[in-house]
């Protein structure tokens, strides 16, 4: 196990973090946010958020 590195919520500290080789060379990603709009008993139309929030115009 490798040593567990501390950051802060600063850029300088972000700057110093390596991505991953294998991220990089990814062929396909796949990342999904879990926000108010997941919420079962939010409303009728929650499920088209990333619809709209995405569509130009």
């Amino acid at each position: 196990m490798s040593k567990q590195e501390h950051y802060e919520p600063t850029w300088n500290s972000l700057k110093k973090h390596r991505t991953p080789e294998w991220l990089d060379d990814a062929k396909l990603g796949i990342y999904y946010h879990w926000g108010v709009y997941s919420v079962p008993a939010c409303g009728p139309n929650v499920s088209w958020y990333p619809f709209w929030m995405y569509r130009k115009g």
